[in-house]
């Protein structure tokens, strides 16, 4: 009888560990489009496979299957591959495999359109004092010695905005070194961070009856003398998979050192499970951890909460939202500009595109800070002289913050990424919206780089103690 009853231990034993057909137990790794894509028996699907170690004997999972390894991802232990629905579910049943995730779809975070050449006057330049980082680079901080990397469409490498800037470029979408803009987002971004040719002053003496309302010594850049990385993530329609931007963020991990990279800008973004567990959102983390600064356009699809885009909603970067900071009227032909004050949130009407809003969909406030990101005036990259204005989108506050941040870091090169982080959030100016809105407000680039570190207002005390009793020995 005990016998019987063994054996009858061990079968109950045996079927309670072997999946039932149908069960949700295998389903859990895979996100939920490529759940439905396997439900449906595609048989070609593109994934992001992310295992619980990294190593030739998990990659030999999907050499064995005969297919190609796209690329790898050591930092979260991921790869990119191309599986079919059969593949999958035998893949998730592995215990080494951790989740597949689609190798989904990512775009540019902006709308650009035209403005005749009167209103470039006011559309540019002013952003610079609306974060307060004119006041910064007559201190001597102009983003010198400063490397960022921006992944986006790639730069118009000869335009007078970015003359001996370029350090080093790559292009993830054709696989070579040449990462020219074919579409003008990334070139326009670019300008936003370091562009370091045309000022507000040049421009008043090309047209002296406008009204620049901006700082006379401002560029188009916030970090003028920062070098640039382009890392060319999105074709010439400003999108791009997941997969090659991942690869694009995985490469300023791998040549950090090589290159000096301290401050990378990615204005786009894709929908899916905003809740930070993303392959993208994971590795934008891994960024930071590894010592970069990571500043991430929030969306432009607000005003809804829980909007915020994938890898914006990454726990431990800067996301970016935006407001508007500017109007403008045009008396003949001469064009005046008028700060829009109390500022608003970013929003063209009528509400096709404004600042994404939080929660993520895990609870956590998001964005992190905002910047001016509506009729923005950027180089353009059909020609070396060429520029735009009209320009909207998060896409547009993001570098901004990104040039502050290379300033932040010429002063403070020994600050992490976090500490630059909450520099930047502990002095923003509350600007009268939730915080889901805006985070904890407008960045302010002066009191960004005097703010004292926890550590450092500690460490100062004993200083000043030791002076105040040498003082007292003396008056004694």
């Amino acid at each position: 009888m005990k016998r019987k009853l063994g054996i009858l231990l061990m079968a109950l034993l045996i079927f309670s560990i072997v999946p039932t057909l149908g069960e949700d137990t295998n389903w859990k790794k895979m996100d939920e489009i490529v759940k439905e894509k396997v439900e449906n028996g595609e048989g070609s699907i593109d994934v992001i496979v992310q295992f619980t170690i990294l190593d030739e004997s998990t990659k030999n999972i999907i050499t064995n299957t005969g297919k190609q390894i796209k690329y790898e991802y050591p930092s979260i232990k991921s790869v990119a591959t191309t599986l079919s629905s059969e593949e999958i579910k035998s893949m998730v049943a592995n215990p080494y495999v951790v989740k597949i995730w689609l190798d989904d779809i990512v775009t540019i975070n902006n709308d650009i359109s035209t403005a005749n050449e009167g209103e470039v006057t006011i559309q540019g330049f002013i952003a610079n004092d609306t974060v307060n980082a004119a006041s910064v680079r007559s201190q001597g901080y102009t983003g010198k010695g400063i490397v960022v990397a921006v992944l986006d469409t790639g730069l118009r490498k000869t335009h007078l905005e970015f003359q001996g800037k370029v350090v080093a470029e790559y292009d993830f979408v054709n696989s070579d070194s040449d990462a020219t803009d074919d579409h003008g987002h990334g070139t326009a971004v670019s300008s936003l961070i370091c562009g370091n040719y045309l000022t507000a002053s040049m421009w008043a003496s090309y047209r002296p009856n406008d009204q620049l309302g901006a700082t006379s010594s401002n560029y188009l850049g916030v970090a003028p003398d920062a070098k640039l990385i382009p890392l060319k993530v999105l074709n010439a329609a400003g999108s791009g998979t997941s997969s090659q931007l991942m690869a694009g963020m995985q490469w300023c991990i791998d040549n950090k050192n090589k290159y000096g990279i301290k401050v990378v800008n990615m204005s786009l973004g894709g929908d899916g499970q905003n809740d930070g567990s993303s392959p993208q959102s994971q590795l934008a983390n891994a960024m930071m951890d590894a010592g970069i600064v990571v500043c991430i356009a929030a969306g432009n699809d607000g005003p809804d909460s829980k909007t915020i885009d994938i890898p914006g909603d990454a726990s431990k970067v800067i996301t970016v939202g935006g407001i508007k900071d500017r109007t403008f009227t045009n008396p003949g032909e001469n064009w005046i500009f008028t700060l829009v004050y109390p500022y608003q949130m970013y929003c063209v009407s009528p509400e096709s595109s404004c600042s994404s809003r939080g929660p993520t969909l895990d609870g956590r406030v998001k964005p992190d800070v905002v910047a001016s990101a509506e009729d923005m005036f950027t180089a353009h990259y059909a020609s070396d002289g060429g520029y735009q204005a009209g320009v909207n989108g998060t896409s547009l506050a993001s570098p901004i913050v990104a040039g502050a941040c290379a300033l932040i870091v010429q002063r403070h090169p020994n600050w992490t990424p976090y500490q630059v982080k909450e520099a930047l959030m502990r002095t923003a100016t509350p600007l009268g919206f939730g915080q889901y809105d805006q985070g904890t407000g407008l960045i302010n680039t002066q009191k960004a780089i005097s703010y004292r570190q926890s550590f450092e207002r500690s460490s100062v005390i004993p200083k000043i103690l030791e002076i105040l009793k040498k003082n007292k020995e003396k008056n004694n």
